[in-house]
């Protein structure tokens, strides 16, 4: 009884983050679409990387970063946005510019406060803050942030933030790299090319071997989503997820939506918004080596997450 207590203290707290992350390209964007219209969710629209940084900076140098990042207002604010720490909220979205944010600067600044931050639970809470100010946010009080990030964001929430609740998504892994490699030739970013691919595989299982090793604690708060679970039944998939995270159950759940808008889609294949070719007339963007390199070498991800050949 007490542990369901604590539990139900834990989930009030109205600074409690749910963390999505995954491989790129394997449906966070879309899952967080699910979440946006729950009223008792503050989504942070964009990817931010607060929580990645406290995984990479270890438990041991906290402190570190807490004063690197309350040392000077706008050295705080510069590094937020060169290092993507919070979402990059005052310019567009990159796959979504045409989305009506709201945005202001000025709020965001005049509510940004760092002058008694002296612990990490201080500083998320300061943050979150000042972008609920940047956003004119009212309601919501269980903040969401994600980041496709190969599950990084999720276990550094889990492990310095005892109340946060973790979300991974994954998807069919040969899926996942054919659309990672068409939306980096369409957007002109990085490619994938043998030396980045080598890379994402490395880091699919490692993100499956981090599932696998966490405490029995951390596993207790965390939620793996398989996207074609989702697409296939997303309110069986949502309503698991509310109840494993302590959002009740609301119909907009099943409704994937932008900032209350409907959703309009971010496909790799997609030419025009909120289309997409069905998987099996997806064009194959990987070559037959590329996709015998991924075969080969993913059978940790493969198992941990049920792929199949």
């Amino acid at each position: 009884m007490a542990a369901q207590e604590d539990l139900s203290q834990s989930l009030s707290n109205a600074d409690s983050p749910i963390v999505v992350s995954g491989p790129p390209r394997s449906g966070t964007t879309l899952f967080m679409a699910y979440l946006d219209g729950h009223s008792d969710g503050f989504w942070l629209p964009d990817e931010g990387f607060f929580f990645e940084h406290l995984e990479l900076m270890g438990a041991d140098r906290q402190d570190l970063l807490i004063e690197a990042a309350t040392a000077d207002l706008e050295a705080c604010i510069e590094g937020l946005r060169d290092r993507s720490i919070m979402p990059m909220l005052h310019r567009p979205i990159v796959d979504f510019p045409s989305l009506d944010l709201g945005w202001s600067d000025q709020r965001f600044r005049s509510a940004l406060k760092l002058d008694d931050v002296s612990d990490l639970r201080t500083l998320w809470t300061r943050l979150v803050d000042a972008y609920r100010a940047g956003l004119n946010a009212q309601g919501g009080f269980r903040t969401i942030v994600k980041a496709a990030d190969f599950g990084r964001s999720v276990f550094g929430a889990l492990r310095y933030f005892p109340e946060a609740r973790g979300i991974v998504v994954v998807r069919d892994p040969i899926e996942m790299l054919n659309s990672l490699k068409r939306y980096r030739e369409r957007g002109g970013a990085r490619r994938l090319t043998w030396p980045t691919l080598a890379q994402t595989i490395r880091e699919m299982n490692e993100l499956a071997r981090s599932v696998d090793t966490l405490s029995e604690a951390e596993s207790e708060r965390l939620t793996v989503v398989r996207y074609e679970d989702l697409m296939a039944n997303p309110e069986s998939v949502m309503r698991r997820v509310g109840e494993r995270v302590g959002l009740t159950w609301q119909p907009t759940l099943a409704v994937p939506t932008m900032l209350g808008k409907p959703w309009a889609g971010n496909s790799s294949f997609a030419e025009q918004a909120g289309t997409d070719a069905v998987p099996e007339n997806r064009p194959v963007t990987l070559k037959p080596w590329e996709r015998d390199l991924a075969n080969k070498h993913l059978d940790g991800f493969r198992q941990t997450f049920g792929y199949s050949h």
